[in-house]
């Protein structure tokens, strides 16, 4: 997939990311609004984006790299995140104006869509206290809340935790395991 190949080639730009990488996603994640993706109709299979997937795509000093660069080559063709895990992306790569602008460019062009979930707060909320003794994130407990809205999700990740979160009647959440 030409995105996986514009951030691990040292000599991309933000231009060429966004000129290839971004085509292939784009298009289909043009139209995916929290709407969308709590849609009870949707059919296809949509990726839930956790921080660490993201960190090892775009950092290659990341040790999940190659693997985050594979995996995102087999996602499904709708890349969803939520604004907590945007906050902690965008944290954790300061200093980092590849990863930043690689971020900022797939952000822009869609090929990464960012659901807001200020509607499900409470739910949130719930599952922050459900989980209190693991601990769970905010970005970790906004991404089972999608996980719960979009029955067709998965949840791309690098963190172990997410072995541990529930849906519905104790149901395992669907996972797309980065190592």
């Amino acid at each position: 997939m030409p995105m996986a190949s514009a951030v691990t080639n040292k000599t991309a730009t933000n231009k060429t990311v966004t000129n290839k990488a971004v085509s292939n996603k784009a298009a289909t994640n043009k139209a995916v609004t929290s709407k969308a993706v709590t849609s009870k109709a949707a059919t296809s299979r949509v990726a839930l984006i956790d921080t660490g997937a993201l960190i090892a795509f775009l950092s290659r000093s990341d040790r999940y790299h190659l693997a985050a660069v594979a995996a995102f080559k087999r996602l499904p063709s709708t890349l969803v995140t939520c604004e907590a895990v945007l906050s902690e992306v965008c944290f954790l790569l300061k200093g980092n104006v590849t990863g930043l602008g690689v971020i900022s460019t797939l952000l822009r062009e869609k090929a990464i869509s960012v659901v807001s979930l200020s509607e499900e707060l409470d739910d949130v909320f719930a599952l922050l206290h459900k989980y209190i003794d693991i601990p769970m994130s905010f970005a970790d407990a906004s991404l089972v809340r999608l996980t719960e809205l979009q029955p067709y999700s998965i949840v791309v990740t690098t963190d172990s935790d997410f072995g541990n979160y529930r849906i519905k009647k104790n149901q395992k959440l669907p996972v797309h395991w980065i190592r």
